[in-house]
């Protein structure tokens, strides 16, 4: 972050391309889903609330992510690392929601017929419910 802030610094830019705050949870340009104990596997506070509100509204997004019946028939084929079971994991790819690093996840029950612009949406309101509610 602090790279692109110079590099847009450089360039005579005010604030950084784009939108403010789109998929992120910012607050004073930090990553909040950042680990905040000694364990550095293990998300932060407003990271594992994320992860509950997404766990909370995971049949709703599955509908979302995978719409069609080829979709769900992906989704028993566990030959092929296919997200079979309603849970969240550390770099396990047959969980829903996977924690691929420090300060990121995947959401894994989507297929290439999804409309992004929906599901961008109903992950960020998932997320959004947890961080307020749980």
């Amino acid at each position: 972050m602090e790279r692109w802030k110079s590099f847009c610094k450089q360039l005579g830019m005010k604030k950084l391309p784009g939108v403010d705050e789109v998929f992120s949870y910012v607050s004073g340009g930090t990553n909040t889903f950042m680990p905040d104990t000694k364990d550095m596997q293990l998300p932060g506070k407003i990271g594992l609330q994320s992860i509950a509100g997404i766990m909370e509204h995971l049949p709703a997004l599955t509908a979302l992510g995978s719409s069609t019946v080829n979709s769900y028939r992906r989704l028993w084929d566990q030959g092929f690392w296919a997200p079979v079971y309603a849970d969240w994991g550390f770099q396990n790819r047959t969980c829903g929601l996977r924690v691929s690093a420090p300060g990121r996840f995947e959401y894994r029950s989507v297929d290439s017929m999804h409309n992004p612009y929906l599901l961008g949406a109903a992950l960020l309101k998932a997320c959004d419910h947890g961080i307020s509610k749980i």
